[in-house]
């Protein structure tokens, strides 16, 4: 259980006012000693205040809106493998929505999403023999893993629409959606000593390449293939972390965004 509260500071910033929030998470529950069957739970209350910059155009500081937030996601999963390499896990879940009033005005709403969906996956590895401490990167062994992966998702179209409710965050966008995304993941590992002189194994680099197939939204959009996105994180030490991301515009054939962070810490107690 965790308890948040967020208030706004200055009129430069559209802030969502938050006093407070309480999240409560369960992750993983198996349910069955002999059946693979697993629950989640996430569930937050929260009195919400969207506060609009001053300069945010179209709106004044007296456009916020508030609203009383009940929320509540429960989920069963099956994982399994089949064929000794194949991981699978279906999924079934539902989302339970409670607004003190929507953007129309209604008082005391509830919104339903139901959702299902399945992930795929599976990991293919090789191991380099290779001692180095060149530069002082400490390797031992290098393992390349290759993961492909398939996320099918299916969202059925929720009684209330997001433009029938008041937005403060991810919670309230929820709209008809089958789609599958699809992605390739190659990750370098290797081993090294931690503080109490056992191995450990630590990721040097993961790169995943993803794209989203469409089957059909609530945005008219049939059978097809979205934008391609990029995720490159790099570790060489412990106190050094970089991350990129960049978002190939498909029809275009260019590169609609790039983002870069560079992270140092020399105590090596940087932990992203």
């Amino acid at each position: 259980v965790t308890l948040l509260a967020q208030k706004k500071v200055n009129d430069f910033f559209t802030v969502t006012e938050r006093f407070p929030e309480a999240r409560m998470n369960i992750r993983k529950l198996k349910l069955l000693d002999h059946l693979n069957l697993y629950y989640k739970n996430e569930s937050s209350a929260a009195m919400l205040n969207e506060n609009f910059a001053n300069d945010v155009p179209g709106a004044r500081a007296n456009d916020s809106y508030d609203a009383v937030r009940v929320d509540s996601y429960n989920e069963l999963s099956y994982p399994t493998q089949i064929l000794d390499f194949l991981n699978i896990n279906p999924f079934i879940g539902s989302r339970q929505t409670f607004y003190s009033d929507d953007a129309n005005g209604n008082d005391n709403v509830i919104r339903d999403v139901f959702n299902t969906g399945l992930d795929l996956y599976t990991r293919l590895y090789k191991i380099h023999d290779i001692e180095t401490d060149f530069l002082g990167l400490d390797i031992h062994d290098i393992r390349h893993l290759i993961i492909p992966s398939a996320q099918y998702a299916y969202i059925r179209e929720p009684n209330l629409r997001p433009e029938e409710l008041k937005q403060f965050d991810e919670i309230d966008t929820f709209r008809m959606k089958n789609a599958v995304n699809l992605s390739l993941q190659h990750k370098l590992q290797t081993k090294r000593r931690d503080e109490s002189g056992r191995r450990k194994t630590v990721d040097l680099l993961s790169f995943i390449i993803s794209s989203e197939y469409t089957i059909k939204d609530d945005f008219g959009t049939d059978n097809k293939l979205q934008d391609v996105e990029y995720d490159l994180e790099i570790r060489p030490y412990d106190w050094m972390y970089i991350d990129a991301d960049a978002r190939l515009d498909r029809e275009k054939k260019v590169f609609d965004t790039f983002n870069a962070d560079l992270y140092i810490d020399k105590k090596g107690e940087f932990r992203p």
